[in-house]
């Protein structure tokens, strides 16, 4: 029986996954690569070069790095804009990079279906030679998100323009939708138009057989092999999206007034605050590997989702969850459809956070039962396995893949 093909566009490498969106693209394709051979055609940046990394059987990504004219043309718009928006700028100045077209292009000659992963590759797959259809993973409602975060732009009206322009082609000509929950359909349904039944929900997730649940006697166990168990650690991971800088000032503010707790910062957004005067107890440990994550999560006595704002669902929600690292998140933290506060999670305002950081980090009964049951829900809804063979039988059902 034949193997179908799909070509997935990306405005980002993938390859290491290090952050939300690379998680879910490396998690949720990996999956679907059980069932079909993936190829992610991703745009990088200039200084990350060329590359062709065989990430598994069937499951490779074409990296593409931007040309330098393409990034003097984005770097000019980000000066601008006043922040990163190397998404936005990906359908501004794709065509400026001709070596993604012929990739794009070769890459799509063999394909059954392509993937747009955000609407940020739309120019591109519009200008490609592919008249076939093409499904819409959406990571999140990204008009109204970018509203949020470019507030104050010199240049946001324009920006404005480009990701709706990109959004609601992604949404209305696809032969498929994918969100991440159902407020987020419910969203892009109002903005662009009913999909119906072809507008399905896949969350986000998390490789639930590669992280290890901990339950406090392992992680004490974990804390004093490390010879760290005189003080409990609070860990935050995160990207260096806008959203987590913003809720780091936050996090700061909390470390301040709790001096006997460790705060850690995980991901890269720990880089932007290298330079900063920040209380002693906060550590900026920056991007690791996957196995190196997993040990903090294991180590840690309570986990961080302290953001104000954002789109789709949370990734590190799912990893925390499936870790059994007990959750202390704001309500919005916690959007989407089932995980409930106070059964998974603790959930306090932003500001005021401390007493539910305590109480987690005091554990007993109330919150081992809570741990549980969030690692019981990640197993049952979110694991990556799962949700990509979800993908596969709505392609399938659609005639976009064989069977």
């Amino acid at each position: 029986m034949r193997r179908g093909r799909v070509t997935v566009l990306n405005a980002y490498s993938v390859h290491p996954p290090n952050h939300g969106g690379r998680y879910r693209v490396h998690g949720l394709y990996g999956a679907l690569a059980r069932f079909a051979d993936v190829e992610l055609v991703t745009l990088g940046l200039h200084e990350e070069g060329d590359a062709t990394i065989e990430v598994a059987e069937g499951f490779r990504e074409v990296r593409v790095a931007r040309s330098a004219a393409h990034r003097d043309a984005d770097l000019e718009v980000q000066a601008r804009a006043g922040s990163p928006v190397y998404d936005i700028t990906a359908l501004m100045h794709v065509q400026q990079t001709p070596a993604y077209g012929r990739a794009l292009a070769a890459s799509l000659a063999a394909a059954d279906v392509a993937f747009l992963a955000h609407p940020y590759m739309a120019t591109a797959l519009r200008t490609a030679p592919w008249r076939g259809p093409f499904a819409h993973d959406s990571h999140n409602q990204e008009l109204v998100l970018k509203r949020d975060m470019l507030k104050g732009s010199p240049a946001r009206d324009e920006l404005l323009r480009e990701v709706e322009q990109a959004e609601a082609y992604a949404v209305r000509e696809s032969r498929v939708l994918f969100a991440v929950s159902r407020d987020d359909l419910r969203g892009l349904a109002a903005s662009y138009g009913d999909r119906g039944e072809d507008a399905l929900v896949v969350p986000n997730g998390t490789d639930a057989a590669s992280i290890r649940f901990a339950d406090p006697a392992a992680r004490e166990k974990l804390r004093r092999r490390l010879r760290i168990a005189g003080r409990p650690i609070a860990l935050f991971l995160a990207s260096g999206h806008r959203p987590n800088l913003e809720a780091a000032e936050h996090v700061f503010r909390a470390a301040a007034r709790m001096p006997d707790v460790t705060f850690a910062f995980v991901g890269n957004a720990a880089d932007a605050f290298l330079h900063r005067d920040l209380p002693a107890n906060v550590r900026l440990v920056g991007t690791v590997e996957e196995g190196a994550r997993n040990v903090w999560l294991e180590a840690a006595a309570v986990a961080l989702n302290p953001v104000l704002y954002g789109g789709g669902t949370n990734l590190k929600l799912m990893d925390y969850f499936a870790a059994g690292t007990p959750v202390v998140s704001t309500e919005i933290g916690l959007r989407g459809d089932v995980v409930e506060a106070g059964r998974h999670a603790l959930v306090a305002p932003i500001d005021a956070m401390d007493d539910a950081i305590r109480a987690a980090i005091a554990g007993g009964p109330g919150i081992e039962r809570m741990t549980r049951e969030a690692r019981a829900l990640v197993e049952a809804e979110f694991d990556w396995q799962a949700l990509g063979r979800r993908v596969h039988e709505a392609l399938v059902a659609r005639g976009l893949l064989p069977r």
